[in-house]
């Protein structure tokens, strides 16, 4: 899967966001390092990069058997949602085991496959767009649900570092996904985890290029209950159904809902 991406060039001049890499061969293989690391990174920025260029074929494998008049129409998407989901619901067990979590607590028995949840494979298209203005890209937000798995060849997605509360680009890296924690997933750590803020915008003022990437967002079931940032006791699904809403808005709007970024950023500082 990601072996096959080829990244555009480093534009010249754009700050670069240092992603940290965690290699999704040494989580397999229970590595206690790499887990502390995991959870390190996603106690802080909340982004990293997965190296997955020896799973390719183990996420292929894991593509359930489908009648042939379907598998012939759908199988990259059968490849890819199989394979996504193997990966970030190892990445749950992972965080899991790194916090000390056990039972019921456990992230992975949030997100049981057989109950009912609004997890999504999305393909994102941005069209280029040569006339200079607002509503070119998307909005400074943190994601909805708990993990988020992205794959994409060209720069455009920014994150908002806590650290210097700068934006920087994420650069595409061939063999690698990119990595983010969402609001869902830091509910129920008890906000121990983080949900950066993060948006999509062009590298120049004008978009000049259609921009592709192919997203797998892993959310809990519909009926898990967690503590927003409000202080709110809701359900995943209502959390999701509120803030989808306040997607649907023009970006003016959007700017004026803390909803959209979870509650981690307040006139452009992070909180």
């Amino acid at each position: 899967m990601g072996s096959h991406i080829c990244p555009s060039e480093n534009p010249e001049k754009i700050p670069i966001a240092p992603l940290k890499v965690i290699s999704f061969d040494k989580l397999l293989s229970g590595s206690h390092i790499e887990i502390v690391k995991l959870v390190d990174i996603c106690k802080s920025l909340g982004f990293f990069y997965l190296n997955l260029t020896s799973a390719e074929s183990e996420m292929k494998a894991r593509a359930p058997q489908l009648p042939k008049s379907v598998k012939e129409n759908m199988v990259l998407f059968d490849n890819f949602i199989s394979g996504s989901h193997w990966v970030v619901l190892k990445l749950l067990k992972c965080l899991s085991t790194g916090l000390g979590l056990t039972g019921a607590a456990r992230f992975e028995n949030k997100h049981r496959a057989d109950v009912p949840a609004r997890t999504t494979m999305v393909l994102l298209r941005y069209p280029k767009q040569l006339e200079e203005g607002r509503g070119i890209g998307h909005n400074m937000h943190t994601d909805i649900g708990s993990l988020t798995l992205l794959f994409c060849e060209s720069y455009g997605l920014q994150v908002l570092s806590p650290e210097t509360n700068e934006w920087g680009f994420i650069a595409p890296k061939a063999g690698h996904a990119v990595i983010n924690v969402g609001d869902s997933l830091r509910f129920l750590s008890g906000h121990k985890l983080s949900s950066c803020v993060h948006r999509v915008l062009p590298v120049t003022e004008r978009q000049e290029e259609h921009r592709y990437s192919i997203a797998y967002f892993l959310r809990p079931e519909d009926n898990a209950v967690y503590v927003d940032s409000r202080g709110r006791e809701l359900s995943a699904k209502a959390w999701h159904d509120e803030k989808y809403q306040v997607f649907r808005e023009p970006h003016e709007k959007q700017e004026q809902d803390m909803v959209l970024t979870g509650g981690m950023e307040k006139s452009g500082m992070l909180m």
